[in-house]
């Protein structure tokens, strides 16, 4: 099995990873699949899993990697197979970015019109049983969207001065809850709070002494605001360096949550020019993974020690040419 081990990871790829923009099975609003339910893309990943550990034999066989992560990117140790579920997320959340990035296209009117409008970017959550399901769930993910961009000024008439992220890497209202509480037009934009001579804020009374301090750094942490322009205010996505949405950023930094990256140079195992299944095999090495004495031992096989030459022979690369060379034995 260890040898087929590349041969699999390419098959897996090509059915249900991705090729080119977009996965053979597609993910995308032309089709039913990009909403696909929780349930049919958890019966997916077990079949994938099934299929790339035991092929189309009944026999179990041990799964020698957590199927998580075989996920992640192999640059922090994995093996790179798509995650179906942030697959689907990350291009749902692709439909979120038109609608808050696009002009006033029919389609978003249509959408504002029908669910509402949270703010000036987002609709409201969609709670109702009736309407498009498709965009029922894909709302759910402004959150995830949202996260992972900031607004940036121009005219100012979209962006929110307490409520959006754009003056740091949290809006005020968390930065300042006190200022926040005591401001008079929480809900206003940044055009509403800006003149010609600076910020026009208007608290409920009048600050205390030990509140000027506080004044202070707000107003310093606002000075990096210039002033307003002509342009329209846009989002910008603060995952990469282009400040642009893409599908292939959005999963990466998703499927890379929770998984820190161990010193180790899994680059040069896959950059090796070897036979693709020499480098799968020395991924399993690194990952101490293989079915050696040591890890059979571990899930309660246990195996005789070979003699060689009267002595008996044990370490950890004992069994490593049985596990090539046949099956390993059956789980009970």
């Amino acid at each position: 099995m260890v040898w087929l081990f590349g041969d699999k990871t390419v098959i897996c790829e090509i059915n249900f990873g991705s090729v080119g923009n977009g996965p053979i099975i597609r993910l995308s609003l032309d089709k039913w699949t990009e909403n696909a339910p929780a349930g049919v893309i958890d019966r997916i990943e077990v079949l994938r899993r099934t299929f790339f550990w035991q092929g189309n034999e009944d026999k179990r066989k041990y799964h020698l990697v957590k199927w998580e992560e075989m996920n992640i990117s192999k640059k922090i140790g994995g093996v790179g197979i798509r995650n179906m579920k942030f697959q689907n997320q990350s291009l749902m959340m692709k439909w979120l970015w038109k609608f808050a990035s696009a002009g006033n296209s029919l389609w978003k009117e249509v959408i504002a019109a029908k669910y509402g409008m949270r703010d000036k970017w987002m609709t409201t959550k969609v709670t109702s049983p009736y309407g498009s399901i498709v965009w029922r769930s894909t709302s759910d993910l402004w959150d995830l969207v949202l996260e992972r961009s900031y607004r940036k000024v121009g005219n100012g008439r979209k962006v929110a001065f307490w409520m959006d992220k754009w003056c740091g890497q949290v809006p005020l209202s968390q930065r300042f809850p006190d200022l926040y509480d005591l401001c008079q037009m929480q809900q206003a934009t940044v055009a509403e709070l800006w003149n010609d001579q600076g910020w026009n804020l208007h608290f409920r009374r009048n600050l205390n002494d030990w509140e000027m301090c506080r004044i202070t750094e707000f107003l310093v942490t606002l000075a990096q605001f210039s002033n307003l322009s002509e342009e329209e205010d846009s989002l910008v996505w603060n995952v990469g360096s282009k400040g642009c949405f893409t599908v292939n950023s959005a999963y990466e930094d998703l499927n890379t949550v929770g998984f820190e990256e161990v010193e180790w140079p899994w680059k040069m195992i896959w950059k090796t020019k070897i036979p693709y299944k020499v480098n799968c095999f020395t991924w399993l090495l690194a990952k101490e993974t293989v079915l050696t004495h040591e890890n059979l031992n571990n899930r309660g096989v246990h195996l005789c020690s070979r003699k060689k030459g009267g002595e008996m022979e044990d370490g950890p690369i004992m069994y490593m040419v049985d596990s090539m060379a046949r099956e390993e034995p059956e789980m009970s």
